[in-house]
């Protein structure tokens, strides 16, 4: 009886407690990662079948737009305060031999940042997005887009993005959205 009135108890106490190992919910960060998402897209469409070198100029303020919106939005998630649990938790999980080990090996991108190994994908997917992007608009100025070549830009792209938009999406529902 003891042992369930402990748990009982326990549960209740935990469930009251609202720690976060997580950032808060930032709806203009979710808007602006869609906004440019769907510049990516325009962009996409119009190189999908190919596109010589001699149209990049045309396409260039494009090109700038994406990837300062991508810049933007890495720079705001970036300094997104992060709850205090979560980096004391972090320097535990990241201390731990094997971890430190797959982040080091897997840091290119990161700045070097632990969290984007472990907790936080959000800064690490929008930096592989605006990678991608940059690697497009150099092969398109230098040697023009094949459509095979566009579509291996646009599947790297898309991932990426894909990968901010479910994480920012999963903290809307963890703070009910309500920002």
């Amino acid at each position: 009886m003891f042992r369930f009135l402990f748990s009982f108890l326990s549960l209740v106490l935990l469930s009251s407690c609202t720690v976060s190992l997580f950032p808060e919910f930032d709806a203009k960060i979710i808007e602006k990662i869609e906004e440019t998402n769907d510049q990516a897209q325009v962009l996409f469409a119009t190189v999908e079948r190919g596109s010589p070198a001699s149209e990049f100029a045309s396409l260039e303020p494009t090109y700038n737009e994406v990837l300062g919106g991508l810049s933007a939005i890495l720079l705001q998630v970036q300094a997104r305060p992060q709850p205090e649990i979560s980096e004391r938790l972090l320097a535990r999980i990241v201390g731990r031999e094997r971890i430190r080990d797959f982040c080091r090996e897997n840091e290119e991108g990161r700045a070097g940042d632990p969290r984007a190994c472990i907790l936080i994908v959000t800064p690490f997917a929008l930096s592989e997005a605006r990678e991608s992007i940059a690697e497009m608009r150099n092969a398109h100025e230098r040697l023009g887009l094949g459509p095979v070549l566009a579509a291996n830009f646009v599947n790297l792209f898309n991932i990426s993005i894909e990968q901010a938009l479910t994480v920012e999406a999963a903290l809307a529902g963890n703070s009910g959205g309500n920002q």
